[in-house]
C-alpha cells in the first residue's frame, strides 16, 4: 500500500510504503503471516505493511507454520520506500515539506 507524503501548491509531492525486514523471534524461527479477515484464515505474508486497519500480520513457530504463535518479543527493521514526483510539478524554488504519517496498532491475539 503506498501512503501520502502531502502536497504543496495543490499537487502531490509523492508517496511512500513500509516494509518489515530482518524479523527476529524471541526463540527459535518464524516467518510471518497475514490475514485479511479478522484472523479467520492466514496466508504467507511477503513483508510490506498493509494500511487501512483491516489486515492483522502475526509470526508463525516455524519457518513454514501457517498459524500464529504466542511469542514474548519479535524485533524488526521497518523500511521505508519513497517516491517523489518529477521535479517539473513541484514547485523547487521553495522548502517542501514532507507531510506522510501512519499508526500501528498492536493486537493481542
Amino acid at each position: 500500500m503506498k501512503l501520502g507524503l502531502g502536497a504543496v501548491n495543490g499537487k502531490n509531492i509523492g508517496a511512500y510504503s513500509l516494509q518489515m525486514t530482518k524479523v527476529t523471534p524471541d526463540e527459535g524461527t518464524t516467518h510471518g503471516l497475514v490475514s485479511l479477515d479478522s484472523g479467520a484464515t492466514w496466508v504467507n505474508h511477503g513483508g510490506g505493511i498493509p494500511g487501512g486497519g483491516t489486515v492483522l500480520i502475526a509470526y508463525a513457530g516455524s519457518a513454514g507454520g501457517m498459524v500464529p504463535t504466542a511469542h514474548t518479543s519479535i524485533t524488526a527493521d521497518i523500511r521505508v520506500v519513497t517516491a517523489i514526483d518529477k521535479g517539473s510539478n513541484l514547485p523547487l524554488t521553495q522548502k517542501i515539506p514532507l507531510d506522510g504519517l501512519l499508526t500501528f496498532e498492536l493486537v493481542y491475539l
